[in-house]
């Protein structure tokens, strides 16, 4: 199994695409990590309302729980290409950080990190209802900051790792997609 890391900030269509590129192929499957932080919070810690709210403990224990659930799936090698919809950097309040430890690069194939403009993210950002959850990202100087930090963090644990890199900017769902199709399966 191929394992594709596919890293953008919020708004930029990541899920979108990968969704996409999931309907077309059935040797593909999908792991979203914001998805599954969210429904393991949900259910192990009261009143949960977003990572960013959690302990440092809390934290870790949810994101073990979701490598832990990622690892049995790469065990299982059901499929050819796995594609996890995640980011290299995240929003705390309104600082960014970096997003996991940089070990678990290692796990990855290829990065591929999608931007997009700025117009089109906070566009995203309203319409997915995330105006309360990342106030500070309807900002757009901080969306290029954000973006640019993105970027420059993926390129950093390329380098590090020596995975290759891909920027891609999703101007248009097919278009975007086929390009990572291209890029995973050569």
């Amino acid at each position: 199994m191929k394992n594709i890391f596919i890293g953008g900030i919020q708004g930029v269509g990541k899920s979108t695409v990968v969704n996409q590129i999931i309907k077309n192929n059935t040797n593909y499957a999908r792991f979203s990590f914001g998805e599954e932080i969210k429904y393991i919070g949900e259910k192990e810690i009261e009143d949960y309302k977003g990572i960013q709210y959690l302990t440092n403990n809390e934290r870790n224990y949810i994101i073990g729980c979701v490598y832990k659930k990622l690892y049995c799936i790469l065990e299982n090698k059901d499929y050819d290409f796995l594609l996890f919809d995640n980011h290299f950097t995240i929003l705390q309040g309104n600082e960014i950080k970096n997003a996991f430890l940089d070990e678990k690069i290692q796990l990855y194939h290829h990065l591929i990190v999608l931007t997009a403009q700025i117009s089109d993210i906070v566009q995203r950002i309203i319409s997915d209802g995330g105006k309360e959850r990342v106030s500070s990202a309807i900002q757009k100087d901080f969306i290029v900051s954000h973006q640019y930090q993105e970027i420059e963090r993926a390129k950093f644990l390329s380098k590090k790792y020596h995975k290759p890199l891909k920027i891609i900017e999703n101007q248009n769902l097919n278009n975007t997609s086929e390009k990572i199709e291209q890029i995973i399966t050569k």
